[in-house]
């Protein structure tokens, strides 16, 4: 049989989006009908003459094409580079999005990388994809004893209601959820049916009132520079010492939330760039800021660097 090759490798959609592909293969000779069998070098494989494909981050993949007749066999490899990618579904034109997503659906994920799966997941959660996130959890939790925490992010439009649960807790490995939630009544009757059942985390900065309802756990971007304070707000909330707890989130929590807000209202970042740069303020390193995300203007380091004095945060730690 004729020797095969790889060839025209799409440029494909490199901007700070997902990187999508098209693959040719070319036979250089004449004969029987052939048959293409692709493996992507990230665990995806596809069969077809022009497969698309997607990765879900940048590295080197040895792309193998295997083309077989009824008489003979041959195989061509290609180490494909990917560039770094990001994966902000606005940046991607609808249409690709949405035959991105279909690919990524049928994704093996028992077969793929942690990082392919983490970005896959996102992909899924940010499309509100219920069935695709499912799949994919039940394939990653045949092949690990790692707990799951699901991450509800009801602001994209999607937010996993008490309907899903049973579904969820028949994969035994989702043990935990980052919760909040559309409304307080949301919020409240799935720590009301479940909180017995799942670890469930604040992420609506509803610190006291949720832990009275059964979390057990909040998210914290002050814990990033000043630990020791978060510890103390655990400590008075174990101890169900409400109005001390509260008082220690009016110092620096909300005060904090609430400048973040305001920086993402004009900007369109939330919470990363003003973290580290506070984190920076109290002298400890944090790298710049990823993009999209811009570092701090001079006027919003000095509102940030106010409301850290008027917290008595401690600076120069080191």
């Amino acid at each position: 049989m004729a020797l095969l090759s790889l060839e025209g490798v799409s440029k494909g959609y490199e901007d700070r989006v997902l990187t999508g592909v098209r693959l040719w293969a070319r036979e250089t000779g004449e004969g029987e009908p052939v048959r293409y069998r692709w493996d992507f070098g990230d665990g995806v494989t596809a069969e077809g003459e022009s497969p698309g494909h997607v990765y879900l981050h940048g590295g080197r993949f040895a792309v193998t094409l295997t083309a077989e007749t009824d008489e003979a066999s041959d195989t061509a490899n290609r180490v494909l580079y990917v560039p770094g990618v990001w994966t902000f579904r606005d940046r991607n034109a609808p249409e690709d999005r949405e035959r991105f997503l279909a690919m990524i659906r049928e994704y093996p994920w028992s077969r793929m990388d942690e990082e392919s799966v983490r970005v896959g997941e996102f992909l899924l959660r940010d499309a509100g994809d219920v069935e695709g996130r499912l799949r994919l959890y039940r394939q990653v939790a045949e092949h690990t004893d790692v707990g799951f925490m699901i991450y509800n992010q009801h602001w994209k439009g999607f937010n996993h209601g008490v309907e899903i649960m049973p579904r969820l807790l028949e994969i035994k490995n989702v043990v935990s959820m980052k919760w909040s939630a559309p409304t307080e009544w949301q919020y409240r009757e799935m720590l009301r049916f479940y909180a017995d059942r799942l670890a469930f985390m604040d992420n609506m900065s509803v610190h006291v009132w949720g832990h009275m309802h059964g979390t057990v756990g909040f998210l914290s971007h002050p814990g990033n520079f000043w630990p020791e304070h978060e510890l103390l707000v655990w400590k008075l909330l174990q101890e169900k010492r409400w109005e001390e707890a509260n008082a220690e989130l009016l110092k620096i929590n909300y005060p904090f939330y609430d400048l973040i807000h305001e920086i993402a209202s004009s900007s369109g970042i939330v919470d990363a760039n003003v973290t580290k740069a506070a984190v920076e303020m109290v002298g400890l390193p944090a790298g710049p800021s990823r993009p999209p995300a811009r570092e701090l203007a001079d006027g919003e380091r000095e509102k940030l660097r106010a409301l850290l004095v008027r917290a008595d945060v401690p600076m120069n730690r080191f």
